[in-house]
């Protein structure tokens, strides 16, 4: 429930929660929430991410976007998805990451990252293409830096804008 509905770990805490799960099994104990956090979370995390592995490593060609933003107390994020058409034809999208990205906006700096992201699912080499916003940073990050196709995103273009 805290990773899959995004519930509180407290939650093991709560009078309610206890109640009801000990009216579905009287026998069952609950983790502990030092339990969930330091010990179920990170495992749930683990099998998550070699699950995602397996699936990127079957995978011959992969696009990705690619975003940056800054939350209301100023703490810079980076989020790299995928997309991708697996063996039955259906396309697929998953998130490769999304966490803090405290450097300094540069296109150096911006291509590292995505490098260190996506190397240990798969080689650069399957990136056809890299889809962002139209910064300059983020279009020399992808052809300057990475040296792959760049595509930018047509929400952030000027001629979707005046639509």
């Amino acid at each position: 429930m805290v990773y899959k509905d995004l519930q509180p770990i407290s939650i093991v805490e709560d009078e309610g929660f206890r109640e009801y799960s000990k009216a579905l099994n009287p026998t069952y104990s609950l983790p502990s929430r030092k339990t969930v956090s330091k010990s179920l979370l990170p495992a749930a995390y683990e099998e998550k991410k070699n699950s995602l592995k397996n699936v990127l490593s079957a995978v011959q060609n992969i696009c990705l976007t690619v975003d940056c933003w800054s939350n209301q107390k100023a703490e810079s994020y980076m989020a790299v998805t995928g997309h991708f058409i697996d063996e039955h034809m259906q396309r697929k999208t998953v998130l490769i990451d999304c966490s803090i990205f405290d450097e300094r906006h540069s296109a150096k700096n911006i291509a590292e990252n995505i490098i260190h992201i996506c190397q240990p699912y798969f080689p650069m080499e399957k990136v056809s293409l890299i889809v962002t916003d139209n910064a300059k940073n983020m279009i020399n990050a992808v052809d300057s830096e990475l040296k792959l196709k760049h595509l930018g995103c047509i929400a952030h273009s000027e001629c979707a804008l005046r639509v």
